[in-house]
């Protein structure tokens, strides 16, 4: 079965990058701007091959499977991080900016052509299961994840609705695949607190949007005089103008923030010298991506207290664009820059840094900073 997968992909992709050539072709005289005569020369060629493939391939392709594997593999060249979405992803996606989606607990990046697990949720699907960090998912319901997108991967793993879902995971440390049945379940997205002991509290910075930043000033303002450990781990989603606002709350100083984009680049002062001044340790990991990433590469910045491991330096800004049959393309139309310098593919790493067999002794370590031990 597993070889079946492997073919499929492979098949797939074949066709795809005949379709995504041709394409790029044509459309290269009206966007691209390429040499016509270059530009008739390769598409003539790859006509030919393709009315080769076409006559005297094995087996038919279906145009609802070689079509939207030339769009993924179109976009998903471009970098890491954009992807076309089949229009059942573009619904998840929407329902992962909503979070009213459900999950199986699993964070986790694009890394050798498979979907790598970075964290997992406690007491979530996957935990229960003994799915931890390292563990690479190969397969969900029987599609490969070889050679997808991160956020195809990704959404793959998540459902409008509680669903079984069988995967195939390697194990850290191991080549033999193993097959995991699961249930997704609906674990909630809000930011949330938890007292940690007297004076200090946690703070799960799960979204960051506009509910989110005032549920933050709130909490903030509520607990005055207490210490913090702000996890940067469980983020969910959130909106460019929401971060800027949160930055104001916990970056008491001006820091030069500036996005470069096709039109010219835009500049921007986060933080603010007004802002309170809070005893916060900061927690990472190489699942704090987007705007929970960007939010500690301002930190860092400042010389705040990050304690952790290193981040993966997944910072693009994405735009979200639906085609006519409900399907979509996500593009990175933005690249950050802090102090002048690009953030995107530049993770940092942590003052402190746990290592990942030690990180049952993270939260004892962000206390024990907090008290100056």
């Amino acid at each position: 079965m597993w070889v079946t997968i492997m073919k499929r992909s492979i098949k797939i992709l074949f066709f795809a990058s005949i379709i995504f050539i041709i394409i790029y072709l044509i459309a290269g005289k009206k966007f691209f701007h390429n040499d016509q005569g270059d530009d008739s020369r390769y598409l003539s060629l790859f006509s030919e091959a393709a009315v080769l493939v076409k006559n005297h391939y094995v087996e038919e392709v279906a145009p609802e499977i070689m079509f939207p594997g030339a769009f993924s593999a179109m976009v998903s060249g471009l970098d890491k991080y954009s992807s076309y979405l089949d229009i059942k992803k573009s619904q998840l996606y929407q329902l992962y900016q909503s979070g009213n989606f459900y999950s199986l607990g699993i964070s986790g990046l694009k890394e050798n052509q498979y979907f790598t697990i970075k964290d997992v949720l406690c007491h979530s699907p996957a935990d229960e299961a003994g799915l931890e960090y390292g563990d690479v998912i190969k397969a969900v319901n029987g599609n490969s994840m070889y050679s997808l997108s991160f956020w195809e991967m990704f959404l793959s793993i998540l459902s409008d609705r509680s669903v079984g879902m069988e995967l195939k995971v390697r194990k850290s440390g191991s080549s033999e695949v193993q097959t995991f049945n699961l249930k997704t379940i609906f674990i909630p997205k809000k930011t949330r607190v938890i007292q940690l002991n007297n004076d200090i509290h946690l703070m799960e910075l799960r979204r960051i949007d506009r509910a989110g930043v005032k549920y933050v000033k709130e909490a903030m303002k509520t607990s005055a005089g207490s210490k913090w450990v702000i996890d940067l781990r469980r983020y969910g989603w959130g909106d460019f103008e929401s971060f800027l606002e949160l930055t104001k709350v916990f970056v008491n100083r001006s820091v030069p923030l500036s996005v470069e984009a096709r039109k010219g680049q835009v500049d921007f002062i986060v933080g603010s010298p007004a802002a309170p001044v809070y005893h916060c340790v900061f927690v990472i990991n190489a699942s704090t991506i987007l705007y929970s990433e960007l939010l500690a590469q301002v930190l860092k910045s400042i010389n705040a207290v990050l304690v952790g491991q290193k981040t993966s330096g997944f910072t693009p800004r994405l735009k979200h664009i639906y085609l006519q049959d409900g399907s979509s393309v996500l593009l990175t139309d933005g690249i950050f820059k802090i102090n002048g310098k690009r953030t995107l593919g530049c993770g940092i790493v942590p003052q402190f840094e746990i290592k990942r067999k030690d990180s049952n002794q993270l939260f004892s370590r962000c206390i024990a900073l907090l008290e100056g031990k």
